[in-house]
């Protein structure tokens, strides 16, 4: 790694990187605050069912405990599109964006070998989507504990980030080796944005349909489960060799595609 290289990376991703960080505390802010809420709207609806479907209907809503409702929100639309706002802008700009900028010339004119390029690159990435994970539990967690609507502590909430960042850092660093291969930003854009939603919809539709569960393996989101961590079973180890393997073979990949690759700059 450069650490040159590192601190350039930072100081030119530091003003976006702030703005989701601050989006995502104020959406775990938000969902913590409108649980309360949310919890007397259902138990006035609850009168309405037999009492022996209530706890059934409770669950399957979310909302039963805080809990519960939290690992919603880490399955949510705006958290989603928070994270992957990082993790595919990041993973195209890495290299596609500076070929496609004129940049990258200059960059490798010192002397900087190519792997330590995508590296630096990486981590780059891969922290700011930890701070994004660290951003989201202060907000939903601060607030739950202000509001004492928290009762299964710290570590459920620190295990449901690990496996956001895994996820998402899976996600960008499959677009760092899209990037590596190709000379427009827009393309690495286009194949990460449809890597991930083809992703969601792919788990999405297995939890639905009983023949597509042969292929749900294949979406990333499979290994992915906030709510059940929240809910208070073990993180499956299984999901984190699963997605931090992609991680790792995307990077080396992304690595091994750029030094090999021949470029007129």
């Amino acid at each position: 790694m450069n650490l040159d290289l590192i601190r350039h990376e930072a100081a030119s991703a530091w003003r976006f990187l702030t703005l989701l960080c601050l989006g995502l505390l104020l959406f775990g802010v938000l969902m913590s605050a409108l649980f309360p809420s949310m919890q007397a709207s259902m138990a006035e609806m609850l009168r309405m069912v037999p009492s022996f479907l209530q706890p059934l209907v409770r669950s399957r809503a979310g909302i039963d405990t805080f809990e519960g409702f939290a690992g919603m929100a880490f399955s949510h639309p705006v958290l989603l599109a928070l994270f992957a706002a990082w993790a595919i802008a990041r993973g195209s700009q890495a290299i596609a964006g500076e070929i496609e900028a004129g940049t990258l010339g200059w960059m490798l004119s010192y002397p900087l070998d190519r792997v330590a390029f995508v590296l630096s690159k990486a981590l780059v990435l891969l922290v700011g989507a930890a701070l994004l994970a660290v951003s989201l539990i202060a907000g939903l967690l601060g607030t739950a504990e202000a509001l004492d609507i928290a009762h299964a502590g710290l570590r459920p909430y620190l295990l449901a980030g690990v496996e956001t960042f895994m996820l998402y850092g899976a996600i960008g660093a499959l677009t760092l080796c899209i990037s590596a291969m190709v000379s427009e930003k827009g393309k690495a854009v286009l194949a990460g944005t449809g890597l991930l939603l083809g992703s969601f919809l792919l788990n999405y539709v297995a939890e639905l349909w009983a023949p597509a569960k042969a292929v749900r393996f294949l979406s990333l989101f499979a290994y992915y489960d906030p709510k059940g961590v929240l809910g208070g079973a073990p993180l499956a180890l299984s999901h984190l060799l699963v997605l931090g393997g992609v991680m790792v073979v995307a990077i080396a990949g992304a690595a091994l595609a750029f030094r090999r690759r021949d470029l007129s700059i």
